[in-house]
């Protein structure tokens, strides 16, 4: 990822690169925050480190060998926190739209069954494939509380095991690894060939545990109890209990080694296995990667794989679902927090939570073909939604050339009285009244810094309806707005433009296609004229609106060379992403 946004801006998120993601454990914990919510990995490391913190403080090992100690509660409720800055402590696994913020996420858990009938589950965020099992209990809806949950109990983590019950009967699921299937790579492979059925790309990149493989197990335990620090009470049964959990560990490193044999590419540095957990180790990690990844043999592959991924654009639909991603690091904090949350998909929601600045175009032209009585009429359906608001929305109105304003509208009477009043005369100049509005909500922000009204100012969207070509720049007007918005580290949901061609000008649908093309991020969307713009058509225009930094493309890779290298000579040919 950093090799890829290293060169572009702006950057891409995992859940546009990869087309599948899965994980066991604690990597079950990763792929969901990658693929289910489509974190970047900045955010989604540090929500695993918190997850993990939560259950393995110091002194990991002598709660490990005092079952009373188990962290759950701790565990459960940093999970719960999370999920609540997501929306739901109950989310699904399966969305019950499509996500584009989004990619084909699943966990392993593993059944646990008394007959030795152990096997693994695919917890997924999207419907089973053919040829493939649904996971257990038949008809269950897993939730990604579960799912958080399920991938990681065991003792690894201090955790319970889950237990679900279906149909009167109860259903035990904890770590796979716990049942000797730690490695989820193969899985992986063969979903793959399930979802797609041609060639698929698998790297797995991680330490592994090879230095506890190949040895007798007898002497691997007694090298690993001596360097594990247990408390002086009760230590003949800590130790027992230290050396069953030990002999575990073993099973699972072969099931590891076994499947990484070839499909890994093997990078530094050797963690202590008797660390077991590896969050207080990111630092190593990350710069053995990195060195890795800037080696001679590895750096001219991952450039020419960057190279080949293709961009393709999401439909606005898509995008309109999509929940934002988190702003980036250094926004300023305390904002509104309707700007991390999805749309309204409401009108009612929309004019309490926005405010929305619209702009009519009263040039000459607009007294052609019927254009002004459509956007009067079209601006009364917005009204009446106001006066069901009662006060608490905040509509406002100007026009190209008159000096006539309405601000707070709250009736139908107001939009009546102003159309009677204006008539379209003058020139399109775009640019100079959208620098004004611009401008006066990017000082409200810079003066709000710091301050508890900058959590009340809400996002901006501004609806520019207008039939011509502008006689200004507005392209420049906007990429001056969006540069002052990042300089001053201000969240890019701050301000949304939407132009709304009414009349059928093909000078103006070239001209506002051009805008959107110049802007800066998703700053603007344009509305071309298909249909007339009655009430019902706005209000479809105004819930369409997307968040500027909603990613509008997904990536799929498409090689120019045959095959690439990266380990034991792992054929590597175009196609999903896993």
């Amino acid at each position: 990822m950093r090799v890829i946004n290293a060169r572009r801006y702006p950057p891409l998120l995992p859940c546009q690169v990869f087309d599948l993601v899965c994980g066991s454990s604690s990597g079950g914990l990763v792929a969901i925050l990658l693929g289910r919510f489509g974190l970047d990995c900045a955010t989604a490391r540090e929500v695993y480190n918190s997850l993990e913190s939560s259950v393995t403080q110091s002194g990991a090992w002598n709660k490990l060998v005092k079952p009373s100690d188990f962290g759950l509660n701790s565990y459960e409720n940093a999970i719960k926190q999370f999920l609540s800055g997501m929306g739901d402590v109950q989310l699904p696994m399966i969305a019950h739209v499509e996500l584009p913020m989004s990619t084909k996420t699943f966990a392993t858990v593993g059944v646990f069954a008394r007959d030795y009938t152990d096997r693994v589950c695919h917890i997924r965020s999207y419907p089973t494939p053919k040829r493939a099992s649904a996971p257990s209990p038949p008809r269950h809806q897993w939730s990604v509380l579960q799912a958080m949950r399920g991938t990681c109990a065991g003792r690894y983590t201090q955790t319970q095991a889950l237990y679900i019950e279906q149909d009167g009967t109860e259903y035990e699921f904890q770590d796979a690894a716990m049942l000797g299937f730690n490695n989820p790579t193969e899985l992986a492979c063969r979903e793959a060939e399930k979802l797609w059925s041609d060639t698929t790309v698998v790297v797995s990149l991680g330490t592994g545990l090879s230095d506890i493989t190949g040895q007798r197990p007898t002497i691997i335990a007694e090298t690993m109890l001596s360097n594990i620090p247990l408390s002086t009470a009760d230590e003949k049964v800590s130790q027992r209990t230290a050396k069953d959990i030990i002999e575990q560990l073993i099973m699972t490193a072969a099931d590891s080694e076994l499947v990484h044999a070839r499909t890994r590419a093997s990078i530094g540095p050797r963690l202590p296995v008797e660390d077991l957990v590896d969050w207080r180790r990111t630092t190593d990690t990350e710069t053995a990667i990195q060195k890795w990844l800037d080696a001679s043999e590895q750096a001219p592959i991952f450039e020419a794989l960057v190279t080949d991924l293709k961009l393709q654009a999401k439909t606005k639909e898509e995008a309109r679902f999509v929940p934002p991603p988190p702003p980036p690091p250094g926004t300023n904090k305390d904002y509104n927090p309707e700007l991390d949350k999805p749309r309204p998909d409401n009108m009612i929601d929309y004019l309490k939570s926005y405010r929305v600045w619209f702009i009519i175009d009263d040039s000459g032209s607009m007294d052609f073909e019927g254009r002004w009585e459509e956007t009067h009429a079209a601006l009364i359906g917005i009204a009446e939604y106001a006066m069901k608001c009662r006060g608490l929305t905040d509509i406002d109105l100007r026009f190209f050339n008159s000096a006539t304003t309405l601000l707070n509208i709250q009736s139908t009477s107001e939009i009546e009285s102003v159309f009677t009043s204006v008539w379209p005369n003058g020139g399109t100049p775009t640019g100079a009244v959208l620098n004004g509005i611009l401008n006066d909500h990017i000082r409200k922000l810079d003066q709000a810094i710091d301050t508890p009204n900058y959590r009340n100012i809400k996002p901006l969207d501004i609806i520019v309806i207008t039939d011509g070509i502008p006689s200004d720049k507005p392209a420049n007007v906007i990429a001056a707005a969006s540069a002052h918005l990042q300089t001053s580290r201000h969240h890019p949901n701050h301000v949304g433009i939407q132009f709304v061609q009414i009349g059928r000008d093909k000078g103006a649908d070239a001209a506002l296609a051009q805008l959107m093309q110049g802007a800066v991020d998703n700053m603007v969307d344009t509305v071309l004229y298909d249909e007339k713009l009655t009430p019902q058509r706005l209000e479809r225009i105004l819930l369409s609106g997307i968040y500027p930094n909603a990613p509008l493309t997904h990536v799929v890779w498409k090689p120019d060379l045959e095959s690439y290298n990266l380990h034991n000579n792992l054929p590597v040919t175009g196609g999903p992403i896993t």
